[in-house]
């Protein structure tokens, strides 16, 4: 674990999600560099981890941003994550932090749901 870097965490976090989903029908549908979507306004996004499940008909994409910083994640990283979401149409927003989160962050993304 110590010559963990971004990229890896990103490589095990969709592992995780991969495993974990299995037994609960989510897929992976991108990650890394390569995983990109284009937003309603025409801009392109990249996502470091991007999947999808179904619940009866209705697909739900989830988009997982993947955080290997050493300080505390800020509310800035939300507000973004939340913009993405939106202008791709991406059901919900996951933010895995190495460091956790500040105060402020935690208010944000609790307030926006």
């Amino acid at each position: 674990m110590n010559n963990l870097n971004w990229r890896g965490y990103e490589s095990i976090t969709k592992y995780i999600y991969q495993t974990l989903g299995q037994e609960f029908g989510i897929k992976i549908e991108g990650y890394g560099d390569s995983c990109k979507v284009i937003g309603k306004s025409g801009v392109q996004h990249q996502i470091d981890v991007l999947t999808s499940s179904s619940e009866g008909e209705k697909k739900y994409r989830t988009a997982i941003e993947c955080k290997y910083w050493k300080k505390k994640v800020n509310k800035d990283t939300v507000m973004k994550l939340s913009k993405i979401i939106e202008d791709a149409d991406i059901d919900k927003g996951i933010i895995v932090s190495k460091s956790g989160f500040t105060k402020d962050t935690i208010d944000f993304a609790r307030h926006y749901n």
